[in-house]
């Protein structure tokens, strides 16, 4: 403490002067005094009471709410400069959370200590934590209902009927109805994915596209909403049913369903386009297993070729006029010929060629389909005049959309860029008269493999996606004018040589150790030929250190069994990482403790592929319409990200450095995918294992003395 608080100090007891001291210093640090004695940290206790020259069971019989501890409050505000805070005081911090503080954070899940900390900026002592707490609610509810009405009223009146006919409340001419394939597609089925890759769910998410374009959402409805506002709606309606929603005020109806259906589009888009580039993958790896066993199947190597040739030379030069197959076959038999012919056959054969046949049969009868309602419900841009070849050779495919021409003039079309060099001549023909003309099939084939090349390095965009926006997008609004600040963040040089030049030098430094230490490491082998050309010796086993088997037997004794979920639970009671997890809607009713049991069993079951229906037969206190109620109005991936992040940050709390490391660097091995439900919110595809799963990584951090 310094000089002048200590000067507060004399004419009061040991318990006075240490429950003074803690209220002191715990306004300093949290802007607030404390209102419990579990809020107050054991170590800060015991370094003020040696400093002041007491001990810490004085504590235990100081009130902080009693006539010493509020009139030492008082001395405390006088001294800092505080007040309390006043009506007035609210309805300010209220307008500051809604204009300042919300639109970054829509549920206010940062919000207390975003109250807290204006009210340290003002000088106001915070009123009690229920008043706190009511005010940032009574906030949020403003925000959402002020952000509700803004986009009610710009809603024009086509896109208000066409979200009643979604919902089931089309009052209108039936024979009004302009498009009855988009009417096909209910408002259930938008939520759902379009399932794995295949023509057919290619086209569903077409159809869902086309029914949310129906409804006419301009971006102008959308200004200034924030991007976690219509997220968080959107989630909100996707777990509520047609009936629910209809009994929402027209505002927050027509509001929440207009922010699902823009979300969704955006969710779609990108569905779409995942779609498209697995469906370009597929085609192009089945013709190449379709090639391969092809060839397998009709290579044979015939042994004993010149002795064959031989005795075929001996036998056809006795008998010149001799009839083929009284002379050739007794000596070689026919079926050795043929197999012979295969295999000369087989050693010209272009694989290349054979791959592109394949692919085009494949596409003409049954893929080509595709190409108009994907070029009609995409809109594909590019900011690089490098990629425009593939965005002109799209506009040529929609423009001949209604021919029936099977080539193109070559002149017209853009080859540089799309066709590569070894399928030139397969695209590229010459008709009777030796003018170049372009296989119209072939040439198609080519352009989506080039324009899923360059979606998948965002080198082209799509209008309207997400993960597939604008690569422009990505960059803060104001990096144009902070351009500098931007970069000294980031610790890298503005000039684009010096860039380049730091890394190639970081890589040649690299290689300069590889190359200088790999020949004489005795634990790798260098070959000549072969598969593999560096060879790395297996690793020895080391002897298990005697205190590791120590722990392990103290370990089998005192937790012989212990299930992953009372771990789990175990977790929670130490982290609190359920706190993470907030309802979709707008309070949440649950008792706490209960909504905690749930949320456990809820993340038990998804997360073990155990699922809802039998964690819910072991339960006899709760069912499944209960956990899966939990699961929709409260699992979101966002919230589950927060929550392994506490999680983590309990593990880095009790490691010990000298064990495990700073934990300032980690590198990640390679990943190993473990099979999981659509209902996983980690669960991704992936496209090397194949498959749905989530893929779990071994992370070992720098200067780490174990793994």
């Amino acid at each position: 403490m310094s000089t002048e608080e200590s000067a507060l100090l004399p004419g009061m007891t040991d318990k006075g002067r240490l429950g003074f001291a803690i209220q002191l210093k715990f306004m300093q640090l949290h802007g607030r005094f404390p209102e419990r004695h579990d809020e107050i940290d054991p170590n800060a206790t015991q370094w003020l009471a040696a400093q002041l020259g007491t001990t810490t069971e004085a504590l235990s019989s100081y009130a902080l709410n009693g006539r010493q501890g509020q009139r030492h409050q008082r001395t405390i505000r006088v001294f800092l400069g505080y007040r309390p805070a006043t009506g007035d005081d609210l309805k300010q911090l209220n307008h500051w959370l809604c204009s300042e503080a919300l639109p970054f954070d829509p549920q206010a899940r940062h919000g207390r200590d975003l109250a807290l900390d204006w009210c340290r900026i003002h000088h106001l002592e915070p009123p009690a934590s229920d008043e706190l707490n009511r005010t940032i609610r009574s906030a949020v509810r403003s925000y959402e209902a002020q952000q509700q009405a803004v986009i009610y009223s710009r809603l024009s009146a086509s896109s208000k009927a066409a979200i009643n006919r979604l919902l089931g409340e089309d009052d209108t001419d039936p024979d009004e109805a302009d498009n009855e394939n988009a009417r096909s597609i209910s408002f259930s089925s938008l939520k759902t994915d379009p399932g794995k890759a295949s023509l057919d769910s290619l086209l569903v998410a077409i159809a869902k596209l086309k029914c949310i374009d129906e409804i006419g959402l301009a971006p102008e409805v959308f200004t200034d909403v924030p991007a976690k506002f219509i997220d968080q709606f959107r989630q909100r309606c996707s777990t509520e049913s047609i009936r629910e929603l209809r009994r929402h005020p027209v505002a927050i109806r027509y509001s929440m369903v207009a922010m699902f259906c823009w979300r969704r589009q955006q969710q779609l888009t990108d569905s779409l386009i995942d779609l498209l580039l697995q469906v370009i993958h597929n085609l192009g790896t089945r013709a190449e297993k379709k090639i391969d066993k092809k060839q397998f199947v009709a290579f044979k190597k015939i042994r004993g070729k010149a002795r064959l040739l031989f005795k075929l030379a001996e036998a056809t030069v006795d008998q010149p006029e001799g009839i083929i197959k009284e002379v050739v076959y007794p000596v070689v038999s026919k079926k050795t010929l043929e197999e012979l012919v295969a295999e000369f056959k087989t050693m010209g054969f272009d694989f290349e060629r054979e791959v592109q046949e394949s692919m085009r049969s494949s596409y003409g009868h049954h893929y080509r389909s595709m190409l108009m309602p994907v070029l009609d419900a995409l809109i594909f841009q590019s900011n690089n005049t490098v990629h425009r070849p593939v965005i002109e050779a799209l506009a040529v495919l929609k423009a001949n959309r209604d021919s029936r021409q099977q080539y193109y003039n070559a002149a017209d079309v853009p080859l540089e860029g799309i066709v590569s060099t070894k399928l030139r001549d397969v695209v590229v023909e010459q008709d009777k008269n030796g003018k170049d003309r372009v296989n119209r099939i072939n040439y198609e084939i080519c352009v989506l493999r080039a324009l899923r090349k360059r979606l998948r390095t965002k080198e082209i965009w799509v209008d309207g996606a997400d993960r597939y926006r604008n690569p422009e997008q990505d960059l803060p609004a104001d990096f144009a004018d902070k351009r500098d600040n931007y970069y000294a963040m980031l610790d890298v040089p503005k000039d684009v040589a010096v860039f380049i030049e730091q890394i190639q030098s970081t890589l040649r430094q690299g290689l300069k150790t590889l190359n200088d230490g790999l020949p004489d490491n005795p634990k790798v082998r260098l070959r000549q030929q072969g598969k593999n050309l560096i060879h790395l010796s297996p690793l020895e086993a080391q002897t298990e250190p005697p205190n590791t088997a120590a722990l392990k037997r103290e370990i089998g004794q005192r937790w012989s069994d212990v299930e992953l979920i009372d771990i789990v639970k175990e977790v929670d009671l130490r982290v609190n990482f359920t706190a993470a997890f907030r309802t979709t809607a707008s309070r949440e009713a649950l008792d706490p403790a209960l909504l905690q049991r749930r949320l456990l069993l809820c993340l038990f079951g998804i997360g073990t592929n155990v699922g809802l229906k039998r964690v819910a037969s072991q339960q006899p206190s709760v069912s499944f319409e209960e956990l899966r109620y939990v699961k929709r109005r409260f699992v979101q991936k966002e919230a589950l990200r927060a929550a392994i992040g506490e999680v983590v940050n309990g593990i880095f709390q009790i490691r010990n450095p000298a064990i495990w490391g700073s934990a300032t660097t980690a590198c990640a091995a390679d990943s190993k995918k473990f099979g999981a439900y659509d209902q996983n919110l980690m669960t991704e595809w992936h496209a090397r294992y194949g498959g749905r799963g989530v893929m779990i990584y071994w992370h070992v951090d720098t200067n780490s003395t174990c793994i």
